[in-house]
Order: structure tokens, then C-alpha cells, then sequence
């Protein structure tokens, strides 16, 4: 931590903490109510899966995202979405694999019921905004 305001909670009012919480839920969906692999509540998994899983969830709640987020490369995005877990101790690497640590399971990131969500591909599509809403529809 670098003892700025808010460096020390999560989220912590950049746009990746916000990311990470979300991405925590998704990983709590995808584990289910399932035990972890091991005793410890950890869960050991690809590099390749973790990016696989980072940008489905990008792809999930990117209408959300700050643009830079949103247009961000796919490695620098899982690449740094890595970074902030291990800097949460939510996540350590090991080799080729990344082993998702129990905090992970215990916390997660939701938008406000009345936010509607857009799949990235849909939301650009049809030119909607960041809230995923167009126009008048959205204020209502």
C-alpha cells in the first residue's frame, strides 16, 4: 500500500478494484457452492483459464467499465486484473498456474439493481452508453 486516501480499502475508488470485486462474483458462480480443491480454500488454475474467465467477465459487465478498461489489450487487462489480486492477497502465482486464494470466495462486486448490463458486443452495437441505456429510456 502506498498510504494514499484509500489505498487501503477495497475498492479503493480506481476502475480495476471495481473490476476485481466484479470478477469475484463471477468466480464465486462459476465454483458454485462447491468446495475449493483443497483444505486451505484455495483453487488452482491455468493462466489460460484465468484469462479465459478474467475477459468473459470483462466481456459480462464492460458496459460498466471506464473506456480505458474497455479498450484496454487483453493482456494488459488480465495482466494487471492479476496484479491487483495479488496485491489483495486474493490471488499468488505459481509457475504457469494462478491459485485463487480463499478471500476470493468471500467477497464480491455488484452494479445497482436498476443498472441494466449489456454484453460489450451488444452495447456497442446498438451505440448505447456506459449505463448500457439510450436516450430518454435510460432516465426513466
Amino acid at each position: 500500500m502506498t498510504g494514499r486516501p484509500g489505498d487501503d480499502t477495497l475498492p479503493n475508488g480506481t476502475a480495476l478494484s471495481g473490476c476485481l470485486l466484479l470478477f469475484c462474483g463471477d468466480i464465486r458462480e462459476k465454483l458454485g457452492s462447491g468446495t475449493l480443491e483443497d483444505s486451505r480454500e484455495r483453487f488452482r488454475l491455468s493462466q489460460r483459464t484465468f484469462s479465459m474467465w478474467a475477459l468473459e467477465s470483462r466481456q459480462r459487465h464492460g458496459s460498466g467499465y471506464s473506456k480505458g478498461l474497455r479498450e484496454m489489450s487483453e493482456e494488459a487487462f488480465t495482466g494487471g486484473l492479476l496484479a491487483e489480486m495479488e496485491r489483495w492477497c486474493l490471488a499468488d502465482v505459481d509457475g504457469e498456474d494462478v491459485i485463487l486464494l480463499p478471500m476470493v470466495g468471500k467477497m464480491r462486486g455488484e452494479y445497482p439493481v436498476d443498472f441494466k448490463e449489456t454484453p460489450l458486443d451488444e452495447a456497442e452495437a446498438d451505440g448505447a452508453g456506459k449505463s448500457g441505456k439510450k436516450g430518454e429510456e435510460g432516465r426513466r
